[in-house]
């Protein structure tokens, strides 16, 4: 993958050094939240598309992907990291296709379920959207002087896994954050049982102890109750 018809495509991928994939140092991941929101993640997506393959391309990637790939060392992991009622919790950033402001929840006739919230228009698509706090039986966070923003930090997170989709409301989004999975511990969620069993572990992100999602269990789950 060394010829000059490669390099012609290569461009500044800096959501792989200082985003969501490298060191999150980027001082506009905090506004964005994620590298998918980000104008120059979607610049660059724009180029790469309207970009004429080179010659050679198609043959040197046939060649590239033919080869036996060597594993990934062990590191640490990328998760996005929210507020759900009272308990900071985090599911893996893969999961995460985008965070937006608050919309409107359009409820569902004849449906008045308090997990279910109703549905959300994405981008011209209507994907459900459910309470995780309520369904994990959480208490809404009140406002303090520690957390006056709630309220006004309230966002949507769409989450996507295989061909599952939908949107939960959080109450405040800390960001994209490194953790090692095998530093997770056992979490205690002895006054909510339901927690638990999408859990994968506890561990500490800017001194707050996070709740890490299990995202198989959780979009399973989810998936079964709207059917």
């Amino acid at each position: 993958m060394n010829s000059g018809a490669i390099k012609m495509m290569v461009f500044d991928d800096c959501w792989n050094r200082i985003g969501v994939r490298g060191d999150a140092s980027c001082a506009e991941l905090p506004k964005h939240n994620h590298c998918r929101n980000c104008p120059t993640y979607a610049n660059a997506a724009l180029r790469l598309l309207n970009a004429e393959a080179p010659a050679g391309y198609r043959r040197e990637w046939t060649e590239h992907l033919a080869l036996q790939s060597e594993p990934l060392p062990t590191g640490t992991e990328p998760v996005l990291v929210f507020l759900l009622g009272e308990h900071w919790t985090a599911l893996g950033a893969d999961f995460v296709e985008e965070v937006r402001e608050m919309a409107m929840i359009h409820s569902i006739p004849h449906r008045n379920e308090e997990v279910l919230r109703g549905v959300v228009n994405i981008r011209g698509e209507l994907l459900v959207c459910v309470s995780l706090g309520r369904w994990f039986g959480y208490h809404r966070a009140m406002r303090t002087e520690q957390n006056s923003m709630i309220g006004r930090e309230e966002r949507l997170v769409v989450a996507g896994h295989a061909n599952e989709r939908f949107v939960f409301p959080v109450s405040q989004v800390r960001g994209i954050r490194h953790i090692v999975p095998e530093r997770l511990t056992q979490a205690d969620h002895h006054d909510y049982p339901v927690a638990r069993d999408f859990s994968r572990g506890e561990t500490l992100v800017d001194g707050l102890r996070v709740h890490v999602l299990d995202h198989e269990p959780l979009f399973k789950a989810i998936s079964q109750s709207l059917k």
